[in-house]
């Protein structure tokens, strides 16, 4: 998710920097279709439209660095904690996972962007299984005081940060 987001910035750079013509070259480079991502940013502004019709502010991480964090993605990643906080895991050894709520087994799929730098803690949405692991499918790296400060239903990670430190 976060992934998409970052691709979909890198290919409205390149649009607002290059133009059309060199904007589908890297799209065509980086085998990501061109008018996908355009629908993409049609969808934006249609989302922005009716956020400004309904009267309800809307501001980039530039303009709120306290929601964007460093990257920009910290808003959308809390989002992602507070709809998926019951699919987090906690880091066991390089991309081998403990699942918190049920304590699951869990692998980083190689093909994740995560993959080379495991981080500490994550949500995921989606696992596969294979004859000997069952691979997260589409992680988001998390930061582990989100699932107390955002936390769902009840004090669910209260109770599970004072079982695992």
């Amino acid at each position: 998710s976060v992934t998409l987001l970052n691709v979909h910035r890198r290919f409205l750079r390149q649009l607002k920097r290059h133009g059309s013509a060199r904007a589908g070259s890297w799209c065509r480079r980086h085998r990501l279709n061109e008018r996908v991502l355009e629908r993409c940013s049609h969808v934006k502004a249609q989302l922005l439209r009716q956020l400004a019709r309904l009267g309800v502010a809307s501001c980039s991480a530039a303009e709120r660095p306290d929601l964007g964090g460093t990257t920009g993605t910290d808003g959308v990643r809390r989002a992602i904690v507070r709809g998926y906080f019951v699919s987090a895991a906690q880091v066991v050894t390089g991309g081998e996972y403990a699942a918190t709520h049920t304590g699951a087994a869990l692998s980083l799929n190689p093909n994740s962007a995560l993959w080379r730098a495991p981080p500490e803690w994550i949500v995921f949405h989606e696992t596969a299984f294979t004859a000997e692991k069952e691979y997260v499918l589409s992680a988001t790296k998390i930061e582990r005081e989100w699932l107390t400060e955002l936390k769902g239903p009840s004090d669910f990670f209260e109770v599970v940060s004072q079982q695992r430190t």
